[in-house]
């Protein structure tokens, strides 16, 4: 099964996410790592208010699509305080 078909059930419509993210507002960015500028957002989730944080993946950075993909797969077996479980998780094309 290729990841993408794997984490097929945590992705959210990316009008949800620009919609948290008030359309990748500069006032919402909060870094930037291999994969391009992160931003934080809130969203309801199960109807709760949750603050998440969204990775924008752009090719410039010298990180691909594949990369991208390897990582979720990472991030989804950390367990820690900070970091929430991959149900919370979303990704976007």
């Amino acid at each position: 099964m290729s990841l993408t078909k794997e984490f097929d059930n945590l992705r959210i419509p990316i009008n949800d996410i620009k919609l948290a993210t008030n359309n990748f507002d500069e006032r919402n960015y909060i870094g930037q790592d291999g994969f391009g500028k992160v931003y934080k957002g809130e969203l309801i989730h199960f109807g709760h208010c949750v603050t998440a944080s969204f990775k924008r993946l752009d090719p410039r950075c010298g990180q691909g699509t594949t990369e991208f993909w390897q990582e979720i797969n990472v991030v989804s077996h950390y367990t820690h305080e900070c970091i929430l479980s991959l149900s919370w998780a979303f990704v976007t094309r």
